[in-house]
């Protein structure tokens, strides 16, 4: 029987935890599409050894989620495509039921299940309309992206789901979550904290904010928006660096420095296709 579903996963440095998520999906009824951002930890070496049937596409650069998930749904062959972040615990089962959600649905939509950061299911909604699901875990038709577009490629992390949600939702896709349905996120639970990767996470929160509501948003929220998130940014950061708060420091100092950087014209990307803020001594 052919395969209809492309589970695609982007890995960095996820070594610790990749086997824990594949072992549980392994199938012969789906394929699987690894992306890994140039990982320094062996996780590309990791797969292959124990994960052959696997397909492995190494990126030379860390080119972020939204660029990687669009090698992988380039090279996916299949009608259905399930996006999967390596901290997920799941089985094939669950995915197979949550396609099976998806066509007693109906189509056209986005569909994703509950994680641990949701409310539990109380038994009455099983299907709940959102403005924009989660890409730890998202499901859709390949002929969805065909219509709308891949991932929005000038950015490098954050909010490029919810961009495609919006993008999907404006060409008369649903967004719903499959509330009878759970997958256990582990939200990066297992790993430590670590302040220039900390620093840059936040750069691009900020950057990524603002990139989606200049591109969405009418101007005069634009703007309103763009005005409280600088002073409230300020203000926690100083805040924080009068208390001693290390990490708050660092969390408001790099969502205020991709604020900044976005209204005078920074890209996420450098001409070298590097993340912004890599370098940024902090």
């Amino acid at each position: 029987m052919e395969k209809q579903l492309t589970i695609i996963i982007i890995t960095y440095n996820s070594r610790d935890i990749i086997g824990n998520c594949l072992n549980g999906i392994i199938s012969e009824d789906f394929d699987i599409i690894i992306v890994d951002n140039a990982s320094s930890d062996g996780t590309a070496e990791y797969i292959l050894q124990a994960f052959p049937s696997v397909r492995l596409i190494s990126s030379a650069k860390n080119i972020g989620f939204g660029r990687g998930c669009n090698l992988g749904i380039a090279q996916a062959k299949t009608p259905y495509i399930l996006l999967l972040n390596p901290d997920v615990l799941t089985t094939s089962g669950a995915i197979s039921n949550l396609m099976e959600k998806y066509e007693q649905y109906g189509r056209p939509c986005i569909m994703a299940p509950r994680t641990r950061k949701d409310k539990p299911y109380d038994g009455k909604k099983t299907f709940e309309k959102h403005p924009w699901v989660s890409g730890a875990v998202m499901l859709f038709e390949k002929s969805m992206i065909d219509k709308i577009g891949t991932f929005d490629e000038n950015i490098f992390l954050f909010s490029e789901e919810v961009d495609l949600c919006k993008r999907a939702e404006k060409a008369g896709y649903d967004i719903v979550m499959a509330n009878d349905i759970f997958m256990d996120h582990m939200v990066g639970g297992s790993s430590a904290f670590n302040p220039h990767i900390s620093y840059m996470k936040y750069w691009h929160m900020g950057w990524s904010r603002l990139y989606y509501d200049a591109k969405h948003e009418p101007k005069t929220t634009y703007f309103k928006k763009t005005a409280l998130s600088v002073v409230k940014y300020s203000a926690k950061l100083l805040l924080n660096l009068f208390s001693g708060n290390k990490n708050k420091y660092i969390k408001y100092k790099g969502l205020l420095a991709g604020t900044l950087s976005y209204l005078i014209g920074r890209k996420a990307f450098d001409a070298q296709d590097v993340p912004s803020a890599l370098t940024t001594d902090n």
